[in-house]
């Protein structure tokens, strides 16, 4: 079970970057899809018990685009599938504000945490584009309400939180320190990666430097030999050349 589980998450990308988006993308999908199974076991008890508050096609049409987004994820199409997966969870914090009014914690954690997963999954100014762009979005919301053009349901401010609610945001605050150690992780695995070259090229360098010098004084022997080699060659010479007219003198 946990081998068929790390084959679902393991990225197929051998980019460093790309790995870490793509792991940190294929776990909020995982994530995703563990809440999909649990709500889907939830929805078929109520079919079974004839109490269906969303029927079982409209759940399944919800839930089919995390199953598009996993597919071009494992195809390699990560951006494609990262925006797949900021546009559903983007949607449905907007109409839940919409429905529910701008103040509910769901959607101001949720707006926080698709923030970051948009400046972890494409970059840190994409993710800074998304907080303004909703945070205009979330203001053009409150207007609707404020001037009256719709009303949202507030009946739950006079409900007191129960164990469902402490739950849900129990679990964004998670993900968003999830996500983002995760990330953190996978920065220092490659800055780990990049010291452990760094060093391993330092060595080499400081070895090819000794070899240098190392073959920059066999060189300079050499030269020296060689140089007192036909320094004698010369006084041979010069001794031969003597003894020659000696020799010649008297004949």
């Amino acid at each position: 079970m946990l081998n068929t589980m790390l084959a679902f998450l393991k990225p197929k990308s051998t980019v460093p970057d790309e790995y870490r988006k793509e792991l940190i993308l294929n776990t909020i999908l995982g994530f995703c899809f563990l809440m999909i199974f649990l709500f889907l076991a939830m929805v078929s008890y109520d079919e079974l018990q004839g109490v269906s508050y969303i029927g079982l096609g409209s759940f399944l049409l919800v839930a089919s685009p995390f199953a598009i987004a996993y597919y071009f994820s494992r195809k390699g199409r990560v951006r494609l599938a990262s925006y797949i997966v900021i546009a559903i969870f983007s949607f449905g914090l907007l109409y839940s504000a919409y429905c529910w009014g701008v103040i509910l914690p769901t959607v101001l954690l949720g707006i926080a945490f698709i923030s970051t997963c948009t400046s972890l999954l494409i970059n840190s100014r994409a993710g800074f584009i998304y907080a303004i762009a909703s945070s205009a979005v979330i203001f053009g919301i409150y207007l609707m309400h404020a001037t009256g053009m719709h009303s949202p349901d507030y009946s739950w401010t006079s409900i007191a939180p129960d164990a469902m609610d402490i739950a849900e945001y129990s679990i964004l605050i998670l993900l968003i320190s999830g996500i983002s150690w995760l990330s953190n992780r996978q920065t220092e695995s490659a800055l780990n990666r990049a010291r452990a070259s760094e060093k391993d090229l330092k060595a080499e360098r400081d070895g090819l430097e000794l070899k240098v010098i190392e073959r920059t004084k066999a060189l300079e022997y050499a030269q020296i030999e060689k140089t007192t080699e036909m320094y004698r060659f010369v006084e041979f010479g010069k001794l031969s050349a003597g003894l020659i007219h000696d020799l010649m003198s008297p004949l």
